[in-house]
């Protein structure tokens, strides 16, 4: 059972949204993108409120991780005289497994026989408010569901009073949600299990010493393998609890010391986990240490990064051993932000091991190319971001768009989106193994040409792209003075033609066979731009990535031949495209004296 939809109404500063996750393109990773104060936190907050079974984490001192009164829930603006309902609903999607459990729940405890199951059903809360006052006789929450029953020979809907019995039975199935604002809390240097005294804060780290014991995979449980071992003066069970001690803390040595190597890059040597256990006030505990060649260090005393990387894996790897309930729904919110980049970029491939993940984030380093079909983007409506005085005043309008939708309705704001195109960005190395490039005006001109190669097959050359058509000085000089076989290829527009004069006067005749516009390669292309070879229906096409468009839009089409090149995607070109292109690489390789593997190329 997974979640598929969410839906808010009146929640804070969402006066209206509906969330569809729709199909999973990303390894069940989701991003949330956006300007400061743009509402992610509060789209997190709004999943995180949906009561089905959200575990609450008070435990960890994480402030601001529940919110326990409805009336915090009203949004600013309308908080003097809030007339109506806030409405949070979630949908979730049941997979074959889940619809023959229930089929057999109400069977064995209602010998009731269900004809069909719809393998969607939805959560709903709502919470009606009266002159800012609570009307808790309207107010409850509400399960929708299509479980259908033969009636008489027909097919009939089960009614809510028989379904209703038996949902506390599937409510166990329903992932649990756990938001992180944070990873920054104490962790305690000892865990107490059983007696009197144990509170809620060892209660919640008991469950994550059942999750260690659930990555073994013995079927140990804390209560019997460890408290009442500890407890025990029995040689035996002493022995024992060795050996469950040992396999936990070499399970813990490899998660955590395994993803540290993997995500920071060095093998990592000499270090463990290692698990002391005792008595104190008659209540058995265990104590985390970290082991350094012959040195022993709580957690508590290492470094900050080290702290959150350590609790991160805690908490969120090992939850998904749990064998209670599984596919957990975590919501982070900036996650990794206190570690390097190269570290964010690693840990970010390391949430598609995790089961299903909604993250907040600014940071380019946290977006992952391949995962844009699940990447969204937050924005405040009522806030314009150009006028400061806008900012703060109570009005807030959230709304959530996947990322390609946001593109097509708002191109020009791209500092909604700009993590994104900077995670995007493609920087080539200009010398590592190149014997002949191309040398391009910019990177939209290096995109369309890496997409086009990637369709002929062809990797004789490298592209390579500069600034603008004015700024390939130190290009040229570079490339000139490496000895690498290069031709240079501008617009045959008037820059184009201006800044090809000039390179020549400034590099001598030699660069003259070397510098060419497209006008140069044939005549019918006086005044073309690279965008110009590809057909009118092919731009279309192209920017249809992003949505349906009637005309061509430069900064779309640029930005869709980005995603084609990024996330490898091909398409089929019409003639026209492919002739020109081709005409295109043949001029270059016949320049360049490069052997040419497609055959039938026009000249």
């Amino acid at each position: 059972m997974k979640f598929k939809r969410f839906f808010f109404k009146n929640f804070k500063g969402i006066s209206s949204m509906d969330f569809d996750l729709g199909e999973d393109r990303g390894e069940g990773v989701y991003a949330l993108v956006g300007l400061n104060e743009s509402g992610k936190t509060s789209v997190l907050e709004a999943i995180n409120h949906c009561m089905i079974k959200s575990q609450v984490l008070d435990a960890l001192g994480i402030k601001s991780q529940q919110i326990e009164d409805p009336h915090e829930l009203i949004p600013i603006h309308a908080r003097d005289n809030f007339n109506g309902e806030i409405v949070v609903q979630c949908e979730l999607e049941m997979d074959d497994e889940d619809v023959e459990f229930i089929k057999k729940i109400f069977l064995e405890k209602q010998e009731i026989k269900l004809s069909r199951v719809e393998k969607n059903i939805r959560f709903t809360q709502k919470y009606v408010f009266s002159n800012s006052k609570l009307d808790k006789e309207k107010s409850g929450s509400l399960w929708t569901k299509w479980f259908y029953v033969d009636k008489d020979g027909k097919e009939a809907h089960l009614e809510n009073q028989i379904a209703i019995k038996v949902f506390g039975d599937i409510r166990k199935r329903v992932p649990s949600i756990l938001y992180f604002p944070n990873f920054l809390f104490d962790f305690p240097d000892r865990i107490y299990f059983g007696g009197s005294g144990e509170d809620k804060k060892n209660e919640f780290f008991k469950g994550v010493v059942q999750d260690i014991l659930d990555s073994i995979g013995n079927g140990m449980t804390v209560d019997e393998h460890i408290t009442a071992r500890i407890l025990s003066g029995n040689k035996n069970d002493r022995m024992h609890l060795k050996s469950v001690i040992g396999k936990m803390e070499g399970k813990l040595t490899e998660v955590i010391f395994g993803a540290w190597s993997s995500i920071f890059l060095k093998q990592v040597s000499g270090k463990r986990v290692s698990l002391e256990y005792g008595i104190e006030n008659e209540m058995a505990y265990i104590e985390f240490f970290i082991s350094e060649n012959n040195d022993f260090y709580r957690v508590s005393e290492r470094s900050l990064g080290f702290r959150w990387f350590f609790v991160f894996l805690l908490l969120i790897k090992f939850r998904t051993f749990r064998l209670e309930s599984k596919g957990a729904l975590f919501l982070l919110d900036e996650p990794a932000s206190n570690l390097h980049p190269a570290a964010q970029k690693e840990l970010l491939n390391s949430f598609g091991s995790l089961g299903r993940v909604i993250y907040a984030t600014h940071s380019h380093y946290m977006i992952n190319p391949t995962w844009l079909e699940n990447t969204y983007i937050v924005k405040n409506e009522a806030v314009d971001y150009e006028d400061s005085l806008s900012r703060g005043t109570g009005n807030t309008d959230i709304k959530v768009y996947k990322y390609r939708e946001f593109v097509s309705l708002f191109p020009s704001q791209t500092s909604y989106f700009q993590p994104i195109l900077e995670a995007i960005e493609y920087v080539p190395s200009h010398f590592d193994g190149i014997e002949k490039a191309v040398l391009l005006e910019g990177k939209n001109d290096f995109y369309g040409f890496s997409l086009i190669s990637r369709i002929f097959g062809e990797k004789g050359v490298a592209y390579i792209p500069a600034t603008s058509a004015s700024n390939m000085d130190a290009l040229i000089a570079l490339y000139i003075g490496w000895g690498i076989d290069f031709v240079v290829l501008l617009d045959a527009d008037r820059e184009g033609e201006r800044q090809k004069i000039r390179y020549v006067e400034m590099f001598g005749a030699a660069i003259s066979r070397r510098v060419f516009t497209y006008a140069d390669i044939d005549a019918s292309w006086k005044a073309a731009s690279f965008e110009k070879i590809f057909s009118k229906d092919d731009r279309l096409k192209i920017q249809s990535l992003f949505g349906d468009f009637d005309r061509f839009d430069k900064k779309v089409f640029n930005r869709a031949l980005q995603e084609y090149v990024v996330m490898k995607k091909n398409m089929d070109l019409d003639q026209e495209t492919l002739s020109g292109f081709s005409k295109i690489l043949a001029f270059i390789f016949e320049k360049l004296q490069v052997e040419r593997s497609i055959a039938g190329w026009s000249k």
